[in-house]
C-alpha cells in the first residue's frame, strides 16, 4: 500500500510539472522583438518615364520581393528584385511627381526628395523642311508655326504664317485655308490669303478665329474653309467701335468664348481688346509700354503674345516684352501669375521665375497653365500652387526626340494640351508639331 502510494504521488508531482511549463510558455509576457524600420537613402534615377525601371537605396527592405510595398506619390508600383539594401522596381503609369514610400513590416518611410517623372517627346507631324505640303504625319510640311487650337472631336488646327492647317487624329494633314502664298484675300480656301498668322482658337460651332499680324486683322474661317475679315481695316493704329472701322496693330493672340465674343491680344497696342457683336472694345490696357498690375483701364503691358480663357472666364496673356504670365479677371483687374520680369532661365517659385520671351499658353483641367518658352526653347509649367517647373527641353536650341529631359526644340510657340494630358507643341523653326506624353 505504502509503495502505491509513493507512486500516485510521483505521477501527481509530474504532471503539475507539465503544467506548469505549460503554463510558462503561455503567459510568457516577453514580446517577440521589433522588426527594424526600413529606411531609404535615395534612388537613382531620380528622373525616369513610366514603364522604366528606379532603383531604390536604402536599409532593411525584406529580400522577398512580395513582403515590400513601394509607391510613387501613392500609386503602387511592381517591384522585380529585393535586397536588404536594394529594390528595383517599375515606375507605374499614371504616376505624378512626388514622394516615393516603402512599406516592410507595416512601417512606412519617404523619401526626402520627390521623384519627377519623364514624359517622351515624339513627332506628330511635319518632315521639318518649310512648306505648305499636306500628307500624313512626317510626309507633311509646315512654314513658320505659330499656334495650336483643337475642334470639339479632336482634330488639332495649326496657324501658320500664310494657311490655316489641319491634323486630324489619325495625323492626316490637310490645308483649310490659305496656300502660303502671303497677302490679303477673303473668300473660299485655297483662294484666300494671310500674311503672319498668329494666335488661332475656335468657338463651339467649329469656327476658326485667328489674328492675321501683318494684315492688321482678325479673319474667321468657317468649318467649310471660308473666310472673312471680322475685325480692323488692314491699316496699323489704335481705334474701338464698328468692327469695320476698328484699328489694331499687329495683333498677335485670339481666344474665343462660347459666348461668339473673340479676345485679342494686340500686340504693338500694348491692349487687350475685345470684338462682339460687331463692335470692338479694349478690355486692359492703356497702351504705354510698360509693367504695371491692377485696375484694367491703368494697367501695361509689353507686347502681348498669345491669350487664353481658363475655366472660370479669366484671360491669361503670355506678357512677351515684360517676360510674365499675366492675369485679367472677370472682375476687371490684372495680375502678374508668374516671372519676375527679368529674362532668362530659372524655375521655382512664380514670383522670382524667369521666363525668356514666352509665346504659347495652354490650361490643363485642373488648371494648371503651360507656357512655350520661346527663346528658352523649352516647355514650362504654372502650377495650380504657384511653382514654376520645366516639363521638357535641354535650352539648347536643336531637335531631338525622346524623353522629356533630353528632348530639344527651336522657339516653341503655341502650346495645347487635351482632354488625355498630352501637350501639343508648335515647334516654329523645326517646323514640326511635336507631341508630349506621359
Amino acid at each position: 500500500m505504502q509503495t502505491q502510494s509513493l507512486n500516485r504521488s510521483y505521477v501527481l508531482v509530474f504532471f503539475l510539472a507539465l503544467f506548469s511549463i505549460g503554463c510558462s510558455k503561455s503567459d510568457d509576457p516577453t514580446p517577440d522583438p521589433p522588426q527594424p524600420a526600413p529606411s531609404i537613402t535615395g534612388f537613382s534615377p531620380s528622373d525616369a518615364a513610366a514603364g522604366e525601371q528606379v532603383i531604390i537605396t536604402g536599409t532593411n527592405f525584406n529580400v522577398n520581393p512580395s513582403s515590400n510595398i513601394v509607391k510613387f506619390n501613392g500609386v503602387t508600383a511592381t517591384i522585380s528584385a529585393a535586397t536588404a539594401t536594394q529594390l528595383t522596381v517599375t515606375v507605374p503609369a499614371g504616376v505624378t511627381n512626388g514622394k516615393l514610400s516603402v512599406t516592410v513590416n507595416n512601417q512606412t518611410v519617404t523619401s526626402p526628395a520627390d521623384f519627377n517623372l519623364l514624359g517622351m517627346v515624339s513627332t506628330l507631324a511635319g518632315s521639318g523642311a518649310s512648306g505648305v505640303l499636306d500628307g500624313t504625319g512626317a510626309a507633311a510640311k509646315f512654314g513658320s508655326i505659330n499656334d495650336l487650337a483643337f475642334d470639339a472631336t479632336g482634330n488639332l488646327y495649326v496657324a501658320e504664317a500664310g494657311a490655316v492647317r489641319k491634323i486630324t487624329t489619325a495625323g492626316v494633314v490637310t490645308t483649310l485655308a490659305g496656300n502660303g502664298v502671303f497677302g490679303f484675300a477673303d473668300g473660299p480656301g485655297s483662294a484666300a490669303r494671310f500674311h503672319g498668322l498668329m494666335g488661332i482658337a475656335l468657338d463651339g460651332a467649329g469656327n476658326v478665329y485667328s489674328a492675321d499680324s501683318y494684315n492688321n486683322t482678325i479673319r474667321k474661317i468657317t468649318p467649310e474653309g471660308i473666310v472673312s475679315t471680322i475685325g480692323g481695316t488692314g491699316e496699323a493704329g489704335y481705334l474701338d467701335g464698328p468692327a469695320a472701322t476698328s484699328l489694331f496693330n499687329m495683333p498677335r493672340g485670339v481666344a474665343a468664348d462660347n459666348a461668339g465674343n473673340v479676345y485679342v491680344a494686340d500686340g504693338f497696342n500694348n491692349r487687350i481688346r475685345k470684338i462682339s457683336g460687331g463692335n470692338v472694345s479694349t478690355v486692359a490696357g492703356d497702351g504705354v509700354i510698360g509693367f504695371a498690375d491692377g485696375a484694367v483701364a491703368t494697367a501695361r503691358f509689353w507686347y502681348p503674345d498669345h491669350i487664353k480663357i481658363d475655366g472660370a472666364g479669366n484671360l491669361i496673356v503670355s506678357d512677351i516684352g515684360n517676360n510674365r504670365i499675366r492675369k485679367i479677371s472677370t472682375t476687371g483687374m490684372v495680375s502678374t501669375i508668374a516671372g519676375s520680369g527679368t529674362k532668362g532661365y530659372l524655375d521655382g517659385p512664380a514670383a522670382t521665375a524667369q521666363f525668356k520671351s514666352p509665346e504659347g499658353l495652354t490650361i490643363d483641367q485642373n488648371g494648371n497653365i503651360y507656357v512655350g518658352d520661346g527663346s528658352n526653347h523649352r516647355v514650362r509649367k504654372i502650377s495650380t500652387t504657384g511653382v514654376v517647373t520645366t516639363v521638357a527641353g535641354t535650352g539648347d536650341m536643336a531637335f531631338e526626340d525622346g524623353n522629356t529631359d533630353i528632348a530639344k526644340f527651336a522657339f516653341p510657340g503655341g502650346v495645347i494640351i487635351s482632354s488625355t494630358g498630352i501637350i501639343y507643341v508648335a515647334d516654329a523653326a523645326n517646323n514640326r508639331i511635336r507631341k508630349i506624353s506621359f
